[in-house]
């Protein structure tokens, strides 16, 4: 007979009232889907940590970490329907993507994607931007650029084609066709950790660039020091959204097979509005909180979220530019 798991310091803060945040963000779904890693083919992976019924694990082959198990299909997209409504953060602040001063606020945390378009060679042409949002990027690229967007949330979808007046495709990318060599850059900002299978969405992609071309990824960093730290308390993990825990390791390996060459990697922290004197300290008083989490749950002391969860830090996300290979 097989002895049953310890339960982790996070399951407990789970049960208490103040982890209530967790299930009401994250937790209205179970999970009901096993996979195997999409890189090297393994069914060997190690739990990384548990997260209620999903896991984070790793493959034991290849490095590859990712959610198992995780969303079918079907239940994400209701997901999907909830997207973009404004919301709070862990912090009690609002977000809302339709006013002026959040969407100055993420075209300024987009800086390095804007600006990596803007200094391709020709100036100018087609630019995808795959899971386009409420259309921050697409809007700060000029005019001399032809537009198109994709996105599976419905309210993105139209509210992007609405205010920008361009093509935005509403589905999910595989059922999509483009032609061979059509997309000069194409920007997927937070998405690819989405993906149920981001191989071959790659490989699609690649396609549709013209040679040469450009694609620029944004991704939150799971091998970041946060990210060792926090675990379920990291502030970017998401189970039913972040189905691939990306480091920099695997996602160039996986470029790679994909037809890509990675050109150079990104680290925004220090020249952004999050690298300031209060995130910087909390950085060090969460990670004690968290910690010592165990030892304040045996004392039946429950600290807010805001004090364990990782605020913003170096490292966090990481953005890639990459370049379609010559022999593809």
């Amino acid at each position: 007979m097989k002895n049953k798991r310890k339960e982790s310091s996070f399951e407990k803060y789970l049960r208490t009232e103040k982890g209530r945040v967790f299930k009401d963000k994250f937790l209205q779904f179970e999970a009901d889907e096993e996979v195997n890693c999409i890189l090297c083919g393994s069914d060997e992976k190690k739990t990384w940590y548990t997260y209620d019924s999903f896991k984070a694990v790793t493959c034991k082959r290849c490095g590859l970490s990712y959610m198992s198990p995780r969303l079918s299909n079907k239940r994400l997209q209701k997901v999907y329907e909830e997207t973009y409504k404004p919301a709070t953060d862990f912090e009690g602040r609002m977000h809302d993507m339709s006013t002026s001063d959040e969407r100055a606020r993420k075209r300024n945390d987009m800086k390095i994607e804007i600006n990596n378009t803007l200094n391709y060679p020709s100036k100018g042409g087609r630019v995808l931007d795959v899971g386009c949002g409420a259309g921050i990027y697409l809007e700060a690229v000029p005019e001399t650029w032809e537009k198109h967007g994709i996105d599976r949330a419905p309210w993105a979808a139209q509210y992007t084609e609405k205010i920008l007046k361009i093509p935005v495709v509403y589905g999910e990318i595989e059922n999509v066709n483009y032609e061979k060599h059509f997309f000069d850059v194409i920007n997927m900002t937070y998405v690819i950790e989405h993906l149920r299978d981001p191989l071959s969405i790659l490989k699609r992609l690649n396609k549709w660039m013209k040679p040469k071309g450009r694609l620029i990824i944004s991704v939150p960093n799971f091998g970041s020091i946060c990210s060792k730290i926090f675990r379920e308390f990291y502030r970017l993990a998401d189970p039913c959204q972040h189905i691939y825990l990306f480091n920099p390791r695997s996602i160039k390996r996986m470029l790679k097979e994909a037809g890509f060459k990675v050109k150079k990697v990104y680290y925004p922290y220090f020249n952004t509005p999050y690298f300031n004197f209060r995130d910087f300290f909390r950085f060090f008083i969460n990670s004690f909180n968290r910690i010592l989490l165990p030892l304040y749950l045996k004392f039946n002391i429950v600290l807010k979220v805001d004090k364990l969860i990782a605020p913003p830090f170096y490292g966090n996300i990481f953005v890639v530019i990459a370049e379609k290979s010559d022999d593809q």
